[in-house]
């Protein structure tokens, strides 16, 4: 079936004659035994390209339309796919592994689909020998992939290539529907519980191992290895209770709390300036201060501070910068009570100690008073 219309014909097409001409071609392919669908040759014909703003503003309102709504669309989609478990093959990176639709999110023009992908599928990765400083191309499971990626280059680049595939997938799965589409994708087993620290007290799990595998080689490079959170986010490690779980793994891998506190009280034994901490910590204050006294009360290390005499804020309202001195005992600056500026002065001592201790200890350390001269 060819359908072709003049330029003239096209630039006299009203939206009522475009519904019209759009129709015509769809009752069409069901004349001829086909489903309708938004086929590449009808954007050819009418001089615009798929997936566009120009599309989504003109073909695809007229394309739900016809099929009764997008909602109806939606609910056929997501009959045929929510919660539903596929396998993955694609043949590039001799990619395998069985993935499931765990969450469909419809926020129009654009249908979200979250997606678990089962680590324990095998793929072709590169992996990297430090011993030679050469590449070579290794079968293995995601999992090890996704290790392997960590430590040697970007886990999103990896975990990027693996959204490709699913993305593919179920673009072409899909595409009957004319609901433009996204793919999240999360690494976890489809059977049984994702990796944690908690699965096996007596044993490390994978993350736990990968982590520590990184600490490893961060401490034959740099001397010391760091704790850092934004690591956790590539292992989808959010919940606080979680990353106070590897923050103590972390603890433990430096020696303990004992070895741990040694390297606190070493630190604090410094004088410190705002001035050199990034500028996101300390917004509109400038002092400087000391630590005069550091203890443990119920597992946690707490801390007392001096502020230093010249200490200043820089009022937000007005844009006044005062003496610290000032500020506290003043109430008519900017409508701050004394007390508001000697607790943000708190907040950002506890902020800079915290930037420089739990790097270093895997340790967030509070402090309890500020004492302002």
């Amino acid at each position: 079936m060819e359908i072709i219309i003049t330029e003239s014909q096209y630039q006299n097409l009203t939206e009522e004659k475009l519904r019209e001409f759009l129709y015509g071609f769809w009752d069409n392919q069901k004349k001829h035994g086909e489903e309708p669908s938004l086929d590449y040759m009808l954007f050819r014909v009418l001089d615009i390209n798929k997936e566009t703003r120009e599309d989504y503003d003109t073909i695809r309102p007229i394309w739900y339309e016809y099929n009764g709504g997008s909602e109806v669309l939606f609910k056929k989609l997501e009959d045929e796919i929510d919660a539903k478990e596929y396998k993955l093959v694609e043949g590039e990176f001799d990619l395998e592994t069985t993935m499931k639709v765990v969450h469909l999110d419809f926020e129009r023009p654009i249908l979200e689909i979250m997606v678990d992908v089962d680590p324990r599928g095998t793929m072709v990765f590169h992996g990297w020998n430090e011993d030679t400083d050469e590449e070579y191309m290794v079968n293995d499971t995601i999992d090890a992939g996704y290790h392997e990626a960590l430590l040697n280059y970007e886990g999103s680049d990896f975990e990027g290539m693996i959204r490709s595939s699913v993305y593919d997938f179920f673009y072409n799965l899909l595409e009957k529907y004319g609901i433009p589409i996204d793919v999240e994708i999360d690494l976890q087993e489809i059977y049984g519980a994702p990796y944690g620290i908690n699965e096996n007290t007596q044993k490390p799990t994978r993350k736990s191992d990968i982590l520590i595998q990184m600490w490893d080689k961060e401490k034959e490079e740099k001397g010391y290895a760091t704790f850092d959170e934004d690591i956790l986010q590539y292992f989808n490690i959010t919940d606080n209770q979680d990353k106070y779980d590897y923050a103590t793994l972390f603890t433990e891998y430096i020696g303990g709390f004992d070895d741990a506190f040694k390297i606190i009280d070493k630190i604090t034994k410094n004088n410190f300036n705002t001035e050199d901490f990034p500028k996101k910590i300390v917004g509109g204050y400038n002092f400087k201060w000391k630590i005069i006294h550091l203890g443990v009360k119920d597992g946690e290390i707490l801390m007392e501070s001096k502020i230093d005499n010249g200490g200043t804020v820089t009022l937000i309202g007005d844009g006044r910068m005062v003496t610290l001195y000032d500020a506290v005992r003043n109430n008519d600056f900017n409508f701050l009570y004394g007390w508001e500026i000697e607790n943000e002065v708190k907040e950002v001592v506890e902020d800079c100690m915290n930037f420089l201790i739990r790097p270093k200890t895997g340790i967030k350390i509070g402090v309890q008073s500020v004492s302002i001269e």
